[in-house]
């Protein structure tokens, strides 16, 4: 008799009904966003992490080095 024993995988649900049957995010799993410039990608993001921080508690630090570029050279 041979039993496999599955770990257990939970996710985390993006906040969204529309995304729930694509996409949760799983501790430990990389998730790449990619993009054609001014698609929305950063926009996406912050709003998924507002909605992490509703639904479970996470808080999180970003660090948007091309948004610093662009606030740079309006400076300039």
């Amino acid at each position: 008799m041979h039993i496999t024993i599955k770990p257990l995988v939970w996710s985390i649900s993006t906040g969204w009904k529309a995304l729930e049957d694509l996409y949760n995010v799983v501790p430990g799993e990389l998730t790449v966003v990619t993009g054609v410039l001014n698609s929305g990608k950063s926009e996406w993001i912050d709003a998924l992490l507002c909605n992490f921080n509703r639904s479970v508690g996470w808080k999180f630090a970003l660090c948007s080095l091309t948004t610093l570029k662009n606030i740079i050279n309006v400076i300039m």
